[in-house]
């Protein structure tokens, strides 16, 4: 799931850390291991679930390591993570007469 934000008015910014929960009013766990640098405007969750709903926070992290409060809430549902596998078996012969 890409996660997209535009928070860039902070003095001292440094970067960005982001929260998920499976409920909006729930425990929000930190996801990226590190600072998600300031210029990045999209996160990529990929360790998520089809068909669950999740919810997500940001903080600022300031020059001097410490955090703003959380951001406004933003959820997602994911549909699929994983690629289809698509096989063809091509026809190498037709019987006689076949339009």
């Amino acid at each position: 799931m890409n996660l997209y934000r535009s928070q860039d008015d902070f003095d001292l910014l440094v970067g960005y850390h982001m929260y998920r929960s499976t409920t909006a009013v729930g425990s929000y766990t930190w996801i990226n291991s590190t600072i998600i640098p300031s210029q990045t405007k999209t996160y990529r969750d990929a360790s998520v679930t089809p068909g669950l709903t999740y919810y997500y926070k940001f903080t600022v992290v300031k020059t001097d390591t410490t955090e703003s409060a959380y951001s406004n809430i933003a959820t997602g549902t994911p549909l699929d993570t994983v690629p289809p596998v698509i096989t063809h078996t091509p026809v190498t012969s037709i019987p006689p007469d076949f339009p």
